[in-house]
């Protein structure tokens, strides 16, 4: 992913949207999603013609079918205003930045799905590949029917989008999606070189967050994930380990760590959390 490219993409949209002092709505979401689309090359993944419909079930969906994303205004508003309030940071800025996070999370789901259906063999992609198995035979309807064909009963679709709901916080994909919106939010804060080092210091405590998601009940979450999903054949032993990589990557990826590297990002973190006020 073009982190450079993408940073100042949004960050060129929002400063924008700032300076004209325009409220948020449905032209920014627009831009915001043609914008990224373009700059990752995702146009065969997202279908753009949706605008990024407002829904009222999540605060944020990718449909890997219909290759549509859907957001609420209304919670992504009211999550704005709290956090605005909490942080006493400017709540428009924080309508911009908090409706693009959701966004980038959704499209970088986007993103993963093209990766895991790629030829590449890098540990991420055979991660996702991995994670996204199910969705990826059922988005191809020569996979599904050799699926079926081979006596395979359709109901462990189902089964396997209740591994998902119920490990969700150890899900890869998920923690992917949202290191790297925070992330990509946390260099746009850099650019826009506002007052907010409260947001900022919220920001960086979510990507860290993020980061340790499902480690405080497992060692090694994406394994455990994949253990559930009885798909992690698809990585030899040692990938799945996450031998010889270094600590940044292997918690990015939900991949081992020690009960010493755990302890010391864990104290990182509640030293980030008591650094900001919290009105």
């Amino acid at each position: 992913m073009n982190y450079e490219r993408l940073t100042i993409e949004i960050y060129s949209l929002i400063i924008r949207y700032l300076r004209l002092n325009k409220k948020l709505d449905h032209e920014f979401i627009k831009e915001f999603i043609e914008y990224v689309i373009f700059t990752l090359n995702l146009k065969p993944y997202v279908d753009i013609t949706q605008n990024a419909r407002i829904y009222n079930r999540g605060i944020g969906t990718y449909f890997y079918r219909d290759k549509d994303i859907t957001i609420d205004l209304f919670k992504i508003f009211n999550q704005a205003e709290k956090l605005s309030k909490q942080l006493d940071a400017n709540l428009l800025l924080v309508y911009y930045l908090e409706t693009s996070r959701i966004l980038l999370h959704e499209v970088v789901h986007a993103s993963q799905f093209r990766k895991a259906t790629s030829s590449n063999t890098d540990i991420e992609t055979k991660i996702l590949k991995a994670s996204l198995m199910y969705d990826i035979i059922l988005n191809d309807n020569n996979k599904l029917q050799d699926f079926l064909n081979k006596g395979l009963n359709p109901k462990v679709f189902n089964q396997k989008n209740n591994v998902y709901l119920q490990y969700y916080d150890i899900a890869p994909e998920e923690r992917l999606a949202e290191t790297n919106a925070y992330y990509i939010m946390l260099m746009v804060l850099e650019l826009l070189q506002t007052d907010a080092n409260n947001l900022t210091i919220h920001y960086l405590n979510c990507f860290l967050k993020n980061l340790l998601r499902g480690y405080e009940k497992t060692l090694n979450p994406t394994k455990s994930y994949l253990e559930a999903l009885e798909t992690s054949q698809v990585l030899t032993p040692e990938e799945l380990e996450g031998k010889d990589i270094p600590l940044v990557t292997r918690t990015k990826l939900g991949l081992a760590i020690s009960t010493e590297e755990r302890e010391e990002l864990m104290a990182r973190k509640r030293e980030l959390a008591n650094s900001y006020i919290l009105k």
